[in-house]
């Protein structure tokens, strides 16, 4: 199997992004009965330097964690919540997953999106004085938004990065308001 590495960086809020890969030469051993690519998927979430003390260079640059045992889901094209999802998946501890997908565009939502809105919110807020969650709506447009838009030709690997902020993490809806490290 010939995989082209596909690299994707992500911001906070609307995550959406596409890529493809082509294989460069086909040979009879690479045809197969089998339409479907073989897609692995790599998440990492790239976090800043959160600490008090100066950092060392390495430091200030952040850091990438892999996205380890998180449930998604995939639809074809654009995301609805009354759509028909295509397969669902969850990370290993290394933040990868292996699909088999027709050609095409996809959107893959975290699993927790398909949640009412009553759940969705409660399953993202912290109770603890030192955070602060913004209004209903910020989560209700969140939770309408898929978390990454790829697009499949043939065997790929993709690599996608979600932006966390310090305290936060990848929720646009919550603010910290608490002390910062000394």
């Amino acid at each position: 199997m010939d995989f082209k590495l596909i690299t994707l960086c992500l911001g906070i809020g609307l995550m959406s992004v596409a890529c493809g890969t082509g294989k460069n030469n086909t040979t009879a051993e690479d045809v197969s009965t089998d339409d479907k690519a073989s897609v692995m998927l790599k998440l990492s979430a790239r976090k800043p330097y959160c600490g008090g003390a100066a950092p060392t260079p390495e430091q200030q640059n952040g850091f990438s964690e892999a996205i380890a045992e998180k449930s998604y889901y995939v639809f074809e094209g654009e995301f609805t919540a009354d759509k028909e999802k295509v397969t669902e998946f969850t990370t290993n501890s290394q933040g990868v997953a292996e699909l088999k997908l027709d050609a095409g565009t996809y959107t893959v939502v975290d699993a927790k999106k398909l949640l009412s809105l009553e759940e969705f919110i409660e399953a993202n807020t912290i109770d603890n004085p030192n955070y602060q969650n913004r209004e209903n709506t910020c989560f209700e447009l969140w939770k309408a938004k898929p978390d990454f838009t790829i697009e499949v030709q043939n065997d790929t690997l993709i690599m996608l990065t979600e932006r966390h902020n310090c305290y936060t993490g990848a929720n646009p809806c919550i603010n910290y308001t608490g002390p910062y490290p000394p």
